[in-house]
């Protein structure tokens, strides 16, 4: 891969919030279940050839199709904890790349044995976006000359972090954490989202499959299903820096 793609793909993940992102949780009866994130970064790389590096991408035809069983890197990544590393050996990220077809996808699934182990899963994936990444590259001889600084930390650049989030039997909520939110314009790497945020990007969909019929939900982006068991929040980085109370929801369930 030429410096160049090399470069916009750094910059891409730094990007990584401005994407659109899925996250689908299912909880069985027994409180088990899974979490898969999808970050789709297609519309990424439409923007470069926009601005000028579409020649050297569409030479880029060697599609890509890698799945990372993530037990093969969990000692790798630095500054896990305990519970976070024996989570991650768990988990599976499947990476899909074609160039001039603009895809880009890259997709986690982990299990969990309960649903308090989803907030340290939600915790773990921008860990696991940033070092798959760049075990993907180096391995396809793709990483060469890359800094190491190019790969900054996902909690910082994304909007996670001003949002407490409860998992527990029958309750999921979300809640601005105010105080915080109030110090956002301290955060250069997030201040410079505030550009895309107009743009229609950073769409983020959560779907939640429930094990009963919900007994209760609010939430302004909220949508519940006929049968009350699938919960669905669509929300976007126009809404944060809006208005991020928009954002917050509760499922009693």
């Amino acid at each position: 891969m030429n410096k160049l793609l090399t470069g916009f793909l750094a910059s891409a993940v730094i990007m990584l919030s401005s994407c659109e992102t899925t996250r689908e949780i299912t909880i069985n009866q027994s409180g088990k279940g899974t979490i898969a994130t999808t970050i789709d970064m297609g519309g990424l790389l439409g923007m470069a050839k926009m601005s000028g590096q579409g020649e050297q991408m569409e030479k880029m035809d060697r599609p890509m199709d890698t799945t990372i069983n993530l037990s093969a890197i969990a000692d790798s990544v630095p500054d896990l904890t305990p519970e976070q590393r024996k989570l991650m050996k768990g988990g599976v990220l499947k990476v899909k790349m074609d160039m001039p077809q603009d895809q880009f996808t890259f997709k986690v699934d982990f299990p969990f044995e309960n649903v308090a182990d989803i907030a340290a899963i939600d915790k773990l994936t921008g860990k696991v976006m940033q070092e798959a990444t760049k075990k993907t590259m180096k391995e396809g001889g793709e990483g060469e000359g890359m800094p190491e600084g190019m790969m900054p930390d996902g909690e910082k650049a994304g909007v996670d972090q001003y949002f407490v989030t409860t998992y527990s039997k029958g309750l999921i909520e979300t809640k601005l954490d105010a105080d915080k939110y109030a110090t956002m314009a301290d955060n250069e790497m997030l201040q410079g989202l505030k550009e895309v945020a107009g743009m229609g990007m950073g769409k983020t969909t959560v779907v939640i499959n429930l094990p009963n019929a919900a007994k209760k939900v609010t939430g302004a982006n909220l949508v519940l299903s006929e049968d009350k068991k699938k919960v669905t929040i669509t929300s976007s980085l126009e809404d944060f820096f809006d208005d991020a109370k928009k954002m917050e929801y509760r499922i009693e369930y």
